[in-house]
Parts: structure tokens; sequence; C-alpha cells
């Protein structure tokens, strides 16, 4: 606790872990801003109700693989909740035709729940977004090392549980195609592969006149130290030689970056509306991922995310990523600081360069990342 206190202070300062101890406190005392506790209203039409029972509170995965699919269900005329496992009540199964667990381990309440399912006919979908259910990856990879110790067997053993309880599935849904893959391992018929996308496009801006170029990079989670590490090198080599330069971290990043703390700006997990703000103001999305099993299954959608706003985005040429990222929207290298340094540098000396592929990366995402594109081809996987 004291170790994980310590590194706050270091990289936040006192009043943002002040902020951070708040939060907290305010997660006991008011649970409904935290976490999915109410289902408002009764389906009118069973055969049209989906229901997402998660293990996360409210999230960016929560948000990514529950609420934004809820509302691409809305859009075409279906009816969707989210709850959160410790406030379901089982009398509502019995009105919903599908039933999506997302993230869950398994547990007496949620094998009730699934037996329940089963009683009234409903379809039960399996829901994952990253490969959190291979014990032996997380152990491989070492993706637990920053869980206090006395978190990590606890986490662990949740993993094997996720795993158990993916067996007892026919059907599945993953956000990527090397994901789904992967779960076909478990589960005993189909997964399905509904993409990460957007929930509303935000509005355009024009960003103010400046010499200054912002590369930004947006960790999801505690783990990425060595994603970042990749970059790290060639990042550094451009500040040096870029005194216009700035980089923006935005998440939980334990790194030692010598003397250029007056161009290193650091940001906390922040809320959606904070987050796009501060995403809104760089020129330069840095995507980068250590090639590993876990991390192929990771989803683009950092890259998404970015093209809302015409930023161009650099990725690594991994999984599902390097996929989705087409000719022209944005760019993908190998994970060499030649080809990392080559491409941040072609962008900043070449305004016209950015403008144009931003633009291209909007215009692809707006076309393909549709909610009625997407709400459909859920429904179509629902109903076969």
């Amino acid at each position: 606790m004291f170790t994980k206190l310590y590194d706050r202070l270091q990289n936040y300062g006192f009043l943002e872990t002040i902020k951070i101890a708040l939060r907290k406190l305010d997660h006991k005392l008011h649970p409904e801003k935290y976490f999915h506790t109410k289902i408002f209203e009764t389906p009118r039409d069973k055969l049209k109700s989906v229901l997402f029972i998660t293990g996360e509170g409210k999230n960016a995965n929560t948000y990514y693989r529950c609420e934004i699919p809820k509302s691409q269900l809305e859009t075409i005329g279906w009816h969707a909740d989210i709850i959160h496992y410790d406030y379901l009540d089982l009398g509502f199964i019995k009105n919903y035709q599908y039933i999506v667990y997302y993230r869950l381990p398994f547990s007496r309440k949620i094998n009730e729940t699934f037996k329940l399912g089963q009683q009234y006919n409903a379809k039960q979908i399996c829901s994952h977004d990253d490969l959190v259910y291979r014990k032996d990856l997380i152990e491989k990879y070492s993706l637990s090392d920053y869980i206090e110790l006395k978190e990590k067997a606890a986490f662990l053993e949740q993993a094997d549980s996720m795993q158990n309880f993916m067996r007892m599935f026919n059907y599945g849904l993953a956000s990527t195609n090397y994901l789904a893959e992967d779960m076909k391992k478990f589960i005993k018929k189909d997964v399905f592969v509904l993409r990460n996308a957007y929930k509303d496009v935000p509005p355009l801006s024009k960003k103010a006149v400046s010499e200054k170029i912002i590369l930004g990079y947006f960790s999801g989670s505690e783990s990425h130290d060595r994603d970042f590490a990749i970059i790290w090198p060639a990042v550094k080599d451009i500040l040096e030689e870029h005194i216009n330069v700035e980089l923006w971290i935005g998440g939980w990043i334990k790194f030692d970056f010598d003397n250029f703390t007056q161009r290193i700006r650091k940001f906390p997990f922040m809320n959606r509306d904070e987050f796009y703000k501060v995403l809104s103001k760089i020129d330069i999305n840095l995507l980068p991922l250590e090639d590993t099993e876990f991390n192929r299954a990771k989803s683009e959608i950092k890259f998404i995310e970015a093209a809302l706003f015409e930023i161009p985005t650099v990725a690594s040429r991994v999984g599902d990523v390097k996929d989705a990222i087409k000719e022209g929207s944005g760019i993908s290298v190998e994970n060499s600081e030649d080809r990392w340094k080559d491409s941040i540098e072609n962008l900043i000396n070449n305004k016209k360069s950015r403008e144009n592929l931003g633009y291209e990366a909007r215009q692809y995402i707006l076309n393909n990342y549709k909610k009625t594109l997407l709400g459909r081809d859920f429904v179509n996987f629902l109903k076969d």
C-alpha cells in the first residue's frame, strides 16, 4: 500500500493523490456513480431485449463493451440494459432473450443466473475484450506485477475462474479477430467480433496556431511501461533535437524521463470529457505495443478516438491494430527506434501531412464504425 502511495505522490503530486483518495471514499458512499446499480424499466419486447451483466464498474472497459453496444442496439430499435452483478436481481432474468456476461469470473450467484437463463431459454453469451482469462499469459508477461502482492493471487485465480466459466457457453463476443480465435478454444460453438467503437461523434474545434507540436501517449491501465519503453529512445531523441516538441502522457507510467520534465506533462486517469479535452489538443497520437500474444488481442480504440479529432496515429504493427489502420488513415511501423523516429519526425516536419492523415482517419472511422452498421451486425449475430 505504501509503495503505491509513494508512486502516486511521485507521479501526480500531493493534490492529485488526495483527489484519488477522495474518489475511493466516494465509491463507498455513492456506488450508483461508479457501478450500474439499477434497471429502470421492463423491456416491452423480450425478443428484442439484451441484458449486459458486467463484472466491472463504470470504467472505460464497460463503456466500450456494454454502454456503446447498448447505444448501438437502441439506435436500431432494440432494448438493452446494463447491471453490475453485485446489484443484479435474479427476477429480471426472465425479461431478456439475450444475456451478455462481460468479464465475469464464476461464482455461486453467476451460476444461479446462468441456470435461470437456461430455464427461460435465453441465449447467453460470454464477452471479453482482452486475454484477462489467460493466467498463463498474465504470468508469462508479468502483467500482474503492478498489483500489490496480496491482490496478485486473487487476480490470477480470477483469470482461471473466467476461463472455466467460458467453457459453459455456446457463444462468445470479442473485440478483435485475434481474441475471437483464442476464445474459440473454450467456447463451444461460435465467437462474434463486435469491434470497439465510439458512442457519439465529438465536435471538432479549430486548434490554436502554434509552433509547438504535442506528442500524446495514453495508457489504458497500469501495466504499459514495457509498451512505452519501445518508443522512449526515439521520443527522447526527438525531444533533444526539436525544442518545440512536447510529450503528454496519460495514465500510470513509471519512467525516468531524464532532463525533459519541463516538456513532459503527466495526466492521471481521467473521465471521458476530461480525456477528450486533453486528447483534442495533441498533434500526433502514439500507440506502441510490444509484440506479444497478449497485445495481439488489443483493439484499435486509441486509433479510433484520436481519429475522431483528426489526429494522426503512429502505431506498432501488431495484431488487430496493424489490420485496422489502413493505408492513408494512419501509420503502422515495426518496433525499431529508427522506424518510430522517422515516422514521428516526418509528421512533425510536415503539417500538411498531419492534417491529411488526420482527416482521412476521421473519414475512415465515421464510415466504418457507425452505430447503425455495427448494431445491425450485432443483431444479425444474436438472431443467428
